[in-house]
């Protein structure tokens, strides 16, 4: 069935930002800017900023978790997972 409508844009219902924040930034070659990443998930900007603050404390291990082999790390005016320096 054809519609006129456009496709919605951003994330579905029920998909948590920082993990939909995460899947984009395992695949992107280049760091991405938070706009740009606001824009993708279809969220407003501070949401995505507190969504990557989330992550990056995730990924240090700040709540007790474990401290991962990678990090994500603001490069160049964007935002990009990378191997730690020590791994």
């Amino acid at each position: 069935v054809a519609s006129d409508e456009a496709p919605a844009r951003g994330i579905p219902e029920g998909i948590e930002v920082a993990r939909a924040l995460e899947a984009i930034l395992m695949v992107v070659d280049e760091p991405q800017s938070v706009v740009g990443l606001a824009s993708a998930v279809g969220r407003p900007v501070k949401e995505v900023r507190a969504a990557i603050a989330e992550l990056v404390s995730d990924y240090d291990g700040a709540a007790g978790g474990p401290r991962r082999g990678f990090e994500l790390r603001e490069v160049g005016g964007g935002w990009r997972i990378y191997v730690r320096g020590e791994f």
